[in-house]
């Protein structure tokens, strides 16, 4: 759709100027004419109106809009069509919205986020009084004016409720996603069926990303936000913010509550915390004794695994930690006696278990069982490996396999370990057969290491290519240094220098009596 120039008339509205433009609609700053003020006219755009569920969707969005009288929510003047041109006429507010404010004023101070978070509250309070889920609450739809004063814009995902018999009317089936993923509640990324718990959840991360500086998950790409939100837990707020009062943390964090029965039953009991931790601060009560609704002050602490705070330290440290498990691997390797031969190679993939859920994309299936919550289930993985069988997710296969191999050592399933080695030895994953054989000499490494085999390591070893330890993940490459460190431990000679491993990785197959390699 072009844009209108200044001066077109819609009705009685006058346009001056584009104000931008959205996913639905393009904003224009109008005067109405009757009225000698001005307004902000949303006009569908052209291409968006000849779909007939998107037009309904805009109508929706003014009629819900329309119904809903309230100092904290943008007033709905005129919902009009004028020459094929769908439009609605709403309040003009000059300002910054949410999003703008914490960028260029940083993360507010308690007083001022209480003030903030009381107008969004409120506003709430009275859409879900009236059976309407907004769907769609981020910081982009919280316009601050000039004197502070919050309105929240853009009901146009919203889900109505029919007043007559509380039935609700549904222009989004159950399972389309909608909202924007940076905010959205876990109900929202399954598909579920919505409700005003909803946006109490997408509330929490507008208040976190206000009070942080930045949203609580962040990813590279949509899917894998989404995935946090289902999964992961956020970043302590009170250790981010300890000048806030911890009462104002947790009403924070019990928004973002994963179950939406564990957050607050509606906007009014949140007001309501709110008003008394607003109370207390202007009594110059202690923020720190502040309790509120059966929660104490004490830090929300995230859940997260070893492995996973091992991720998150340095480098230098990860390998030290990744070699220190290791190590205690040996031990118990040893000790229990590892007695086993290696098994016939998998002439089929294993088969998947249900305990994973399957996502639409290979990339969203291995970013779920990387989580920490996952990242030590089988399952997760060989919902990637069964899951995509084109060669355009073959990279996301391999590093599943590799990952499921750790995870095998890990625990020291032995047996199982080394039937994916083996397969990936002697099948590998097509295209990548050349990456997926040094995954699979690696971990035949470390599983002779394990069972205390120094010759069998010293041979294999010789084989590997020296640029095999950059092609493989940090932590099987840790294993495999470690592994050669315990031969020299163990002043076991070896005869090949890196360079001569590179050269023999160009000559010579594993041998026969190690694994019997088709391609050899």
């Amino acid at each position: 759709m072009e844009i209108l120039p200044p001066g077109s008339m819609l009705g009685e509205f006058r346009l001056l100027r584009l104000l931008g433009r959205g996913g639905m609609a393009e904003v224009y700053l109008a005067e109405q004419t009757s009225l000698h003020r001005q307004v902000a006219v949303k006009i569908l755009r052209e291409d968006v109106s000849e779909n007939d569920l998107s037009l309904k969707r805009f109508e929706r969005e003014a009629h819900a809009a329309a119904t809903l009288s309230h100092p904290n929510i943008v007033q709905v003047y005129v919902v009009g069509e004028e020459n094929g041109i769908h439009f609605i006429a709403q309040e003009y507010v000059q300002g910054l919205n949410l999003k703008q404010y914490i960028k260029r004023k940083g993360p507010p101070s308690a007083s001022i986020a209480l003030h903030l978070m009381k107008q969004m509250a409120s506003a709430l309070e009275k859409s879900g009084s009236a059976g309407i889920v907004h769907r769609d609450i981020k910081p982009e739809n919280m316009l601050v004016t000039r004197k502070g004063v919050v309105k929240v814009a853009d009901f146009g995902l919203a889900q109505l409720a029919a007043p007559q018999d509380g039935s609700v009317v549904e222009l989004t089936q159950i399972g389309t996603t909608m909202g924007t993923p940076l905010y959205m509640s876990p109900e929202q990324v399954q598909g579920h069926k919505v409700s005003h718990k909803s946006d109490l959840y997408s509330l929490g991360v507008t208040c976190y990303h206000m009070l942080a500086g930045r949203p609580p998950f962040q990813g590279e790409t949509p899917m894998s936000v989404a995935i946090q939100h289902l999964n992961e837990q956020p970043d302590s707020l009170v250790e981010r913010r300890p000048d806030l009062p911890p009462a104002l943390c947790h009403v924070v964090h019990r928004l973002m509550a994963k179950k939406p029965a564990d957050r607050y039953s509606d906007a009014g009991e949140l007001l309501r915390d709110l008003k008394e931790i607003s109370s207390a601060l202007s009594k110059n009560i202690e923020p720190s004794t502040l309790t509120l609704s059966g929660f104490d002050s004490r830090p929300v602490v995230p859940k997260t695994s070893v492995l996973e705070q091992l991720r998150k330290l340095p480098t230098s440290w990860q390998v030290a930690g990744c070699v220190g498990v290791f190590l205690l691997f040996c031990a118990l390797g040893i000790g229990v006696g590892l007695l086993t031969r290696p098994a016939p190679p998998l002439s089929t993939p294993p088969t998947n278990s249900s305990n994973a859920p399957s996502l639409p994309s290979a990339i969203a299936q291995i970013e779920l069982a990387r989580l920490s919550d996952f990242r030590d289930n089988e399952d997760y993985w060989m919902a990637v490996i069964t899951g995509f069988e084109s060669d355009s997710d073959a990279e996301y296969r391999l590093a599943a396999y590799e990952q499921l191999g750790l995870l095998y050592l890990r625990t020291l399933q032995l047996e199982k370990a080394r039937q994916v080695f083996q397969l990936l030895l002697e099948r590998g994953v097509p295209p990548l057969v050349e990456e997926s054989e040094v995954r699979g000499q690696a971990g035949m490494i470390v599983l002779a290491s394990l069972e205390n085999q120094p010759a069998r390591v010293e041979e294999l070893l010789r084989l590997f290519p020296s640029e095999g330890y950059e092609a493989i993940d940090e932590q099987l490459a840790a294993y495999v240094r470690e592994a050669e460190r315990r031969l020299d431990d163990e002043d076991i000679e070896t005869t090949a220098t890196p360079d001569d491993r590179g050269q023999l990785w160009n000559q010579t197959r594993i041998p026969s009596n190690v694994v019997s390699s088709p391609r050899g």
